[in-house]
């Protein structure tokens, strides 16, 4: 005969009345056992969010015998209660054990270390007549979730804290979620796709559904400082990257139904409606919702208070252009300009009757200016493009302006390099511009030797012919020069480093090339000549060579600084420290933002 037996059922929640069942069977008709003791244990098996490894906490014991398949207590020999607990914490949550006739109310230790499921497990030794050990395969899993309900029933919170273990915003964020939240995992680095493998592999022993997941990550405007998969090269996400991850794996729903919450705890990243909308769409489409915060996310302690508490900061941040650092008068000036105005109309901390005058000495702020940007732009023109033929004729200013152009029509300021902005927020200047070699194409300039032509003067050619004179035949470009007249040179191209000069007047025309001079005295007399060379004709001058190109270095220059102070509800009556806290409400479009 071999004994067995079983702890059941496999999952209940913590509570009065919610019971686990011993037991006992063997492969024979009856069990009958002279003495044996039966232990109930908290197992702490390795998962995803419990490193397991640690020694059986002992919950309860019983030492008795087994009569046709019956338990029943006996006296011990020493003495002592045939039924032994531990020392109860009365504040532990508690479950009742059940043996045949017998009903114990057992507490459950140590639940802020058990992340929301204590894994029961049951061990039978029989000591008489023969000595044998069994313990179960499998626990039973008691769910004690305290901080989310859905239709009376507790689901479980989940925290995944995304973060360096040094970061500043990693040891209260850890402190909040431990009290928050019924799981929590703190890894670096923690991909999106690795904190979904793990939601659907946790499911089932969780309840199989989960009521919030909370994703801790640092965050600004337009994106997060998030991996979409491990494989990707980049460690932030934007609103256009998040439908990569369909890529590289299909995404599981984890366990994420209408009524699971999504939230991510990071700064700033709301205000882009977009991100949060491509987040619900693509990752987690069958949440209630996904929020994202739209201010700073802070994690600290208040004065007086031990608990940590999560609430939002308020952040005046602007941009002073320029290539040198800001006054103090040059930030409170653009402060004033550009930035309260925009917090006092969104921020939930001020009303839009609050002054500046009144509320700005009270932002705190560490730096005169918290960082400089610098974003450089290296351009390879050609000198139709940007420069003339003697880097002269467009000025640095002229240069600029044809930057800032180029930055509109390639739309730099969609680019992440650039923050997002457009040309009129930098300062920019020309760094350098040099001659970086020649440009496949030809470079026509026309001077007169006794009074200056009007523009244009200068022409780049590719291919094909040149017809000058004072026409406005197709292809042209009219040179009115004392002597010139209607068609008087053709300028065929032969090629990159080759052209042809054909007369089309009778007055004499000159081809100067590599030290050497051609006459073409009569109409349609003709010459080839290498380049560069110069070509004279009536009272003007042709130079004709090949195109040089430039590189330009631009920069363009910025500083931000930035006041912040923590987020208080608006009272004109009271100071701004003695204000109430303000604390983040998801229920509250204006603190996050929201696709549901």
């Amino acid at each position: 005969m071999t004994l067995h037996a079983s702890i059941t059922p496999k999952g209940i929640a913590v509570g009065k009345g919610q019971q686990l069942t011993v037991a006992l069977d063997s492969n024979g008709a009856d069990i009958n056992v002279g003495e044996v003791l039966i232990t109930v244990q908290e197992v702490a098996p390795r998962d995803s969010f419990e490193k397991g490894g640690k020694a059986p906490k002992f919950l309860v014991s019983f030492y008795g015998k087994i009569v046709n398949k019956v338990f029943q207590t006996l006296p011990t020999k020493d003495g002592s209660p045939s039924i032994k607990f531990p020392k109860w914490n009365p504040d532990d949550p508690a479950i009742e054990i059940v043996i045949d006739s017998i009903t114990v109310t057992v507490n459950l230790p140590d639940a802020d270390r058990e992340h929301g499921v204590f894994e029961v497990g049951l061990e039978v030794q029989t000591l008489a007549p023969r000595r044998k050990l069994f313990r179960s395969k499998s626990p039973s899993f008691v769910r004690s979730f305290r901080h989310f309900m859905v239709n009376k029933i507790a689901r479980p919170v989940v925290a995944f804290i995304a973060l360096k273990p040094g970061d500043g915003f990693y040891a209260p964020a850890m402190a909040y979620w431990k009290d928050h939240a019924d799981a929590v995992l703190a890894k670096f680095p923690l991909s999106l796709k690795e904190m979904l493998n793990i939601l659907e592999k946790e499911k089932d022993k969780y309840g199989g559904y989960w009521g919030q997941i909370n994703i801790v990550c640092h965050g600004r405007a337009h994106q997060l400082q998030l991996k979409g998969h491990p494989k990707w090269p980049t460690d932030f996400m934007h609103a256009d990257q998040v439908e990569e991850l369909l890529a590289y794996v299909p995404l599981s729903n984890g366990g994420v139904d209408d009524q699971t919450e999504i939230v991510f705890r990071s700064c700033n990243a709301g205000r882009d409606q977009q991100l949060v909308d491509q987040l619900r769409a693509q990752v987690f489409p069958e949440a209630k919702f996904v929020k994202i915060p739209k201010f700073i996310q802070r994690y600290r302690r208040f004065p007086g208070r031990t608990e940590t508490v999560e609430s939002f900061l308020e952040e005046i941040t602007f941009d002073v252009k320029g290539h040198s650092a800001p006054t103090d008068a040059m930030i409170i000036q653009a402060g004033k300009l550009k930035a309260f105005k925009e917090l006092r109309k969104r921020s939930p901390g001020l009303s839009p009757s609050a002054k500046y005058e009144d509320e700005i000495a009270t932002f705190l702020r560490k730096e005169k200016r918290d960082f400089k940007q610098t974003y450089k732009d290296h351009v390879n023109a050609n000198e139709n493009a940007m420069v003339d033929a003697d880097l002269k004729s467009l000025s640095n200013a002229e240069l600029v302006k044809v930057c800032r152009n180029r930055w509109t029509k390639e739309s730099l300021h969609t680019k992440s390099a650039t923050w997002r902005t457009h040309h009129d927020r930098w300062d920019i200047t020309v760094v350098s511009k040099k001659h970086t070699g020649n440009a496949p194409a030809i470079w026509f300039q026309v001077d007169s030797t006794t009074k200056p032509l009007p523009s244009p003067k200068f022409k780049m050619q590719g291919s094909g012919l040149e017809e000058l004179g004072s026409g406005s035949e197709k292809g042209l470009w009219t040179v009115s020069g004392q002597g010139i007249e209607p068609k008087h040179v053709r300028i065929e191209i032969v090629k990159l480093t080759t052209i042809k000069v054909t007369a089309l007047a009778t007055a004499t025309t000159k081809v100067v090339a590599g030290g050497k001079s051609q006459s073409l005295p009569n109409d349609g007399d003709s010459a080839t000549a290498t380049l560069p060379c110069v070509v004279e004709f009536g009272s003007a001058k042709l130079e004709v060579r090949r195109a040089k190109q430039y590189q330009i270095d631009f920069e363009a220059k910025r500083y931000f600084p930035t006041w912040r102070r923590i987020m208080l509800t608006y009272d004109a009556a009271k100071k701004h420290l003695d204000r109430a806290p303000l604390t983040p409400e998801l229920s509250k479009s204006k603190h996050f933002g929201t696709s549901s």
